[in-house]
């Protein structure tokens, strides 16, 4: 799976959370046991996704956050 496939999978997860949970976080343990993709990729992809303003992330000392789509991560999954 390469980045750009990484960034949609994150996205789609992230999307299908807000309609169940609209002001729910997913935490990254679950993304990646969701996502099956190493940790290094995807904090790469998380924080390019958290620079384009598509997730909104709190973030933890140790490495850890919790994620959240934003509106303009919707608006790219949904177009």
């Amino acid at each position: 799976m390469d980045n750009q496939e990484i960034r949609l999978k994150i996205l789609e997860k992230l999307y299908g959370y807000a309609i169940e949970n609209a002001r729910g976080y997913i935490t990254k343990e679950v993304l990646l046991n969701d996502l099956g993709i190493d940790e290094s990729s995807l904090n790469f992809n998380i924080k390019y996704l958290e620079d384009k303003s598509l997730v909104k992330l709190e973030k933890f000392l140790g490495g850890g956050f919790l994620a959240q789509i934003t509106v303009y991560g919707i608006d790219s999954v949904e177009n």
